[in-house]
């Protein structure tokens, strides 16, 4: 089964997912939604009710966060989204920041 991310616009957290999914040249299908009809997607797709979503045919992955962590320990990623093992506890904390402050007011002022 090809995963399935399922997203809404607009969503930096659903542009972090799809960029790391791209990068690490794993296949999926793409699955957006408009913002309050997205919830019956996610729903059916085993998720609460925030995108993005990742759907594969073992398991349901909700946040980005989760779905970059998984790009990470997945065999076949051709890209590790937190370089070396020793960069990683950095990077998550930049990402974080980053996300919550600089992704969201990018996401207003669009």
């Amino acid at each position: 089964m090809t995963p399935k991310l399922v997203t809404i616009a607009p969503s930096h957290y659903c542009e972090k997912s799809r960029w790391a999914l791209q990068l690490a040249n794993i296949a999926f299908i793409e699955e957006p939604h408009a913002p309050f009809f997205h919830v019956p997607a996610v729903k059916n797709a085993g998720g609460t009710r925030t995108t993005p979503i990742l759907h594969l045919a073992s398991e349901t992955i909700q946040s980005s966060d989760a779905i970059t962590e998984w790009i990470a320990n997945h065999p076949e990623t051709a890209w590790n989204p937190y370089g070396r093992s020793e960069y990683k506890s950095n990077i998550t904390k930049l990402e974080i920041e980053l996300g919550r402050k600089l992704g969201v007011l990018t996401r207003l002022m669009a």
